[in-house]
């Protein structure tokens, strides 16, 4: 009975003590200065922080970390709202990175989408301009039939023809012949002077003046052609 009157006792201090204090129990748990649950205090009395209690030294303050059931609870509380704190850290985190990783994606699917289409772009005015010339873009030398068989009987790409190898190095140039042109008339027209569909008034009459300027020249006797230019 004794021992029972002089917890009491106890008991009736502590609350005291925190009335006094102006610091209630609280259903709440909290942490004093740089997140401590407990201190002493420099008069020697002590500071339960979660509990929001205050006692009369640090030997009351070790007893009631040690045997309170209310210590342990509001601990236990304490403890599951730093988890729960660190939860959201770790999800806000984690969704600021998922949302870094969208935005990266995003601008690499564009960029790949720019660059098609550039591509396309490309492809485009390259078939227009073929078009408009009335032709094609030539296969490379080097995957041409004529320049396989050529390498078999020995010849090597920027050597001329023949068996000294002295002979013509360009490709033969493509001509064809000038409409309701016949053999012998001399009207062969080089594909860069061959009138299409889709040149202009003007574009054509260039190229007719070039075609007949070009046939001239073939015509003509070099010295005649270059004595009519310094007369």
């Amino acid at each position: 009975g004794a021992g029972a009157g002089a917890g009491g006792v106890a008991a009736a201090a502590s609350a005291s003590v925190a009335a006094s204090s102006g610091e209630a129990p609280s259903a709440a748990p909290t942490t004093g200065p740089g997140g401590n649950i407990s201190a002493v205090l420099a008069n020697g009395t002590g500071v339960c922080y979660i509990c929001r209690r205050k006692f009369g030294s640090a030997e009351q303050l070790k007893k009631h970390e040690d045997q309170s059931d209310m210590h342990r609870q509001k601990l236990a509380e304490h403890k599951k709202v730093e988890i729960e704190k660190i939860k959201r850290e770790v999800m806000a985190e984690q969704h600021a990175m998922e949302k870094k990783a969208l935005r990266q994606e995003k601008a690499r699917k564009y960029a790949e989408l720019a660059r098609e289409e550039k591509e396309k772009e490309e492809h485009l005015r390259e078939a227009v301009e073929a078009a408009r010339h009335g032709t094609k873009p030539q296969d490379p030398l080097a995957e041409s039939k004529g320049s396989d068989l050529l390498r078999k009987m020995g010849w090597k790409e920027g050597e001329g023809l023949g068996k000294s190898g002295t002979g013509t190095k360009d490709p033969v140039a493509v001509v064809m012949r000038a409409e309701r042109a016949g053999l012998g008339s001399g009207g062969e027209v080089s594909l860069d002077h061959l009138v299409t569909e889709g040149d202009s008034l003007a574009q054509a009459n260039r190229k007719k003046a070039a075609a007949r300027l070009a046939a001239t020249t073939q015509e003509q006797d070099p010295s005649e052609w270059r004595a009519s230019f310094q007369s």
